[in-house]
């Protein structure tokens, strides 16, 4: 069993134990999902086999904006948010 000095140096302890443990799972979570998107935009290529399929360049416009929206939309949430919200007044 570990003892700890003081409280101090058991909350400190367990914040950076905590810290440690949210990275840690950050980087596990993102890992997996983003291998998991980039194996599903190499299924959406390989929708260009013309052999196989039929499409216009319509469709593919419409295909690679809904991705590029998503990829905006994704990175846009990691931005540092600035609070804007105004506050209502009658004045």
């Amino acid at each position: 069993m570990i003892f700890f000095a003081d409280r101090n140096t058991l909350l400190a302890n367990m914040h950076a134990y905590w810290c440690i443990m949210k990275s840690e799972k950050f980087k596990e979570l993102a890992e997996n999902r983003v291998n998991r998107v980039i194996d599903d935009i190499r299924k959406v290529a390989n929708l260009s086999n013309k052999t196989r399929y039929e499409y216009s360049d319509t469709q593919i416009k419409k295909i690679f904006t809904a991705i590029e929206e998503a990829t905006k939309e994704a990175k846009s949430q990691f931005q540092v948010k600035n609070d804007t919200t105004k506050k209502f007044s009658l004045d």
